[in-house]
């Protein structure tokens, strides 16, 4: 499922969100072709990441904010 995604920053200047919010595309746009361009829109490289970063989420998935890890994190 596609997504718009919103965040709300922090003035402290910390490495990241507040918080986040994601709109499922779905929620304004019923078009399925549209849906699926979408989602087509993404190369491999990026579902790879999307794959590699779930895995730091412990099982069973929650709503909530998670710190993920990449190689370049400062914190």
């Amino acid at each position: 499922m596609g997504t718009v995604a919103l965040y709300e920053g922090s003035e402290s200047c910390t490495p990241h969100w507040n918080n986040f919010f994601p709109v499922p595309v779905e929620y304004v746009n019923n078009n399925k072709a549209e849906l699926n361009a979408v989602l087509n829109s993404y190369c491999e490289e990026s579902w790879q990441i999307l794959e590699d970063r779930l895995k730091q989420i412990e099982l069973p998935y929650k709503e909530g904010l998670f710190k993920i890890f990449t190689e370049n994190s400062s914190w």
